[in-house]
């Protein structure tokens, strides 16, 4: 058993503990609302990642057509220009 005065002495000791394991009582109650938070955001990032590769997929394609596209125009300009009809 502790003597008055080593009681008085730790009296701020004691009450700064208790002060934490409150703090340490809400934070564990918080976790998991903070956990549920960053998992979702982990998702719609991977989602939006996907997106973007897949958009950035399907405007490679786009440019590849663009560029057949313009190869074609330029042989009809030539065969126009040559008097050969199609």
């Amino acid at each position: 058993m502790l003597r008055p005065v080593a009681h008085l002495i730790l009296r701020p000791v004691y009450r700064r503990m208790d002060e934490i394991a409150r703090l340490a009582e809400r934070v564990d109650r918080h976790l998991p609302i903070v956990e549920n938070v960053i998992e979702s955001q982990n998702a719609d990032l991977r989602a939006r990642t996907r997106e973007s590769a897949e958009i950035r997929a399907e405007l490679g394609r786009l440019r590849e057509d663009l560029v057949e596209v313009r190869r074609q125009l330029d042989e009809l300009r030539a065969l126009v220009a040559s008097g050969v009809s199609t």
